[in-house]
């Protein structure tokens, strides 16, 4: 789930290969393309929440 500091809610669309992008941006390893219900600014932060499995030793 993803979601902006001022609540604005969102979800991933699909990872974005590391490389070359568009418009001469550089994309690097990790970077995702995501959908928000309403116009974020540039200034927002934007949260996403990841759970992964840890083993306890």
């Amino acid at each position: 789930s993803v979601r902006t500091v001022s609540g604005i809610r969102g979800q991933i669309k699909k990872a974005v290969k590391a490389g070359q992008g568009k418009e001469g941006k550089e994309w690097r390893e990790g970077s995702i393309r995501c959908t928000f219900e309403d116009k974020i600014l540039m200034s927002d932060i934007v949260f996403l929440r990841a759970w992964t499995k840890v083993d306890i030793p």
